[in-house]
């Protein structure tokens, strides 16, 4: 649900994307807009895997979390959520477009998958670059007792008290995991996107030739 939301939006949205900077805003920002709207599948399921909310199914779930604790239950979480995701979705995004423009004329005599993996294994580290630090200080937060409950408080206190290698510890096994996803979803996600296109242009034509 998450990806495709996000897939959808960042080709669809309509925005310019001619610049790496301006891939990596509107990466980043539907990335964010994304998981913002399964925030509340999110909260059901990490409860369902906690095992003590007694959920039955997802659907129990978010009937009880908006009758006991209405819309701010379904938020919990959405601000740390929202950030990581625009810092994801903006690397992986953003650099995998960027990469496939830049690579392209290097890649002409090959076939177009080698490509697209290519640019996936570039947008898997830049990822990893961004979004380190970030789970770092995530689960900093989740294991500090000091009631600290600001991602910038901790990446700074972090940075100031260790250096900023500290911010970047288990990112080799972090990418390890980060580059087979990117790789998948990149090639995949390109092999499909003909049948979107197909699909997209039926539901665009005139009228008269959907019911010729």
């Amino acid at each position: 649900t998450y990806s495709g939301v996000m897939f959808g939006l960042y080709h669809g949205c309509g925005f310019k994307r001619d610049t790496y900077m301006q891939k990596l805003v509107v990466g980043g920002s539907v990335g964010a807009f994304s998981v913002a709207l399964v925030n509340p599948l999110d909260v059901v399921k990490v409860r369902m895997q906690s095992g003590e909310f007694g959920y039955r199914h997802v659907g129990h779930g978010l009937s009880e979390v908006v009758t006991k604790e209405g819309f701010s239950g379904c938020t919990a979480g959405i601000i740390p959520a929202m950030q990581r995701a625009f810092a994801v979705n903006a690397a992986e995004l953003g650099t995998y477009e960027q990469a496939k423009q830049m690579l392209s004329p290097y890649f002409s005599a090959l076939p177009p998958v080698c490509l697209h993996f290519t640019a996936s294994l570039c947008a898997s580290a830049v990822s990893v670059a961004a979004s380190n630090p970030l789970d770092v200080a995530k689960t900093r937060l989740m294991g500090s007792k000091s009631g600290t409950r600001s991602l910038l408080t901790v990446l700074a206190s972090t940075y100031r008290n260790e250096g900023i290698m500290a911010l970047y510890k288990g990112s080799f096994p972090n990418w390890m995991r980060k580059g087979p996803h990117c790789t998948i979803q990149f090639v995949l996600y390109e092999q499909l996107k003909p049948v979107y296109h197909s699909v997209a242009n039926y539901f665009q034509a005139e009228p008269e030739v959907l019911y010729a």
